[in-house]
């Protein structure tokens, strides 16, 4: 058995129809989508899927009883990320391997690579799921973690874009 560990709200931005189903804040329908669309992907009877979401405005519970994808919400102050982080740092060391990290977010994702963990960035699977049915991952599925230019920029906003005065 694999676990899956989805930044649920970072996943859903990448889904053109789910962002639509955020803006006009039906929340419960953007979960359905996103639950669909991990369902299509990963066979869920066989493997763990936790999907973790911030909490929206009391949204902390999700009413589906019997899916096979477990739902968690952040409260305040805590938010997703967080517990993705948490639940990743409690495994134990030999455990990681067995986890794949659903996200997009450059924190997580280095998180997910110095703890041992596999990783997919959001938009590698949301492609992999308009073109295949329900399997597992391929083995595969860990990437080398490659700053692209959203690092870049955070650090020269972080940093400052100006040439320094010895140049």
């Amino acid at each position: 058995m694999k676990n899956y560990l989805i930044d649920g709200y970072n996943l859903g931005h990448k889904i053109p129809e789910v962002v639509w189903l955020l803006q006009k804040k039906d929340f419960y329908a953007a979960i359905e989508r996103i639950i669909h669309i991990v369902q299509m992907r990963i066979n869920t009877r066989r493997n763990r899927v936790i999907l973790v979401f911030d909490g929206k405005k009391g949204i902390f519970d999700y009413p589906r009883s019997a899916s096979t994808v477990e739902v968690l919400f952040s409260r305040k102050p805590q938010e997703a990320d967080d517990i993705i982080r948490e639940i990743l740092r409690k495994q134990t060391d030999t455990s990681h391997s067995h986890w794949t990290v659903i996200s997009s977010d450059n924190e997580i994702l280095k998180t997910a690579r110095d703890l041992g963990a596999n990783f997919i960035r959001s938009e590698a699977f949301y492609a992999s799921s308009k073109t295949s049915g329900q399997q597992d991952l391929p083995k595969e599925s860990r990437q080398k973690y490659n700053p692209d230019n959203v690092d870049v920029n955070y650090w020269m906003k972080l940093f400052g874009n100006e040439k320094n005065e010895d140049d």
